[in-house]
């Protein structure tokens, strides 16, 4: 985006970070589907406890937050702002049902989320 000026590169982002928000929405997406797959109806996993419902982009977050990344890092990573990689990790926290980045890792991996 070199020499095409600070409005086109602004635009650019903004426009980048849309996909990602889109592809984020649509693997959760995929993940829903593959719970009616799974045979209980709900658009849900198969339940395994509360855990099961993390999405895979949730997972993402979780496995670079184990990393000790910061969530801006996480960000760049998976090609998200800071605010995406927040909310996923807020939703996972719910479904999790923790309160704190360090408790959500824990927690994911002992349910086999993530790996250590």
């Amino acid at each position: 985006m070199r020499g095409k000026g600070p409005k086109v590169e602004t635009q650019f982002n903004a426009t980048r970070h849309q996909i990602h928000l889109i592809a984020s929405y649509l693997m959760d997406t995929m993940d829903a589907i593959h719970g009616l797959d799974s045979g209980n109806g709900n658009g849900k996993p198969a339940e395994n406890g509360a855990k099961s419902n993390v999405s895979s982009r949730e997972i993402d977050c979780l496995h670079w937050a184990a990393q000790g990344k910061s969530n801006r890092e996480i960000g760049d990573i998976l090609g998200v702002s800071e605010n995406t990689v927040r909310f996923h990790l807020k939703n996972a926290y719910r479904k999790l049902e923790v309160t704190s980045r360090s408790q959500a890792v824990v927690a994911a991996m002992r349910a086999g989320l993530i790996s250590g």
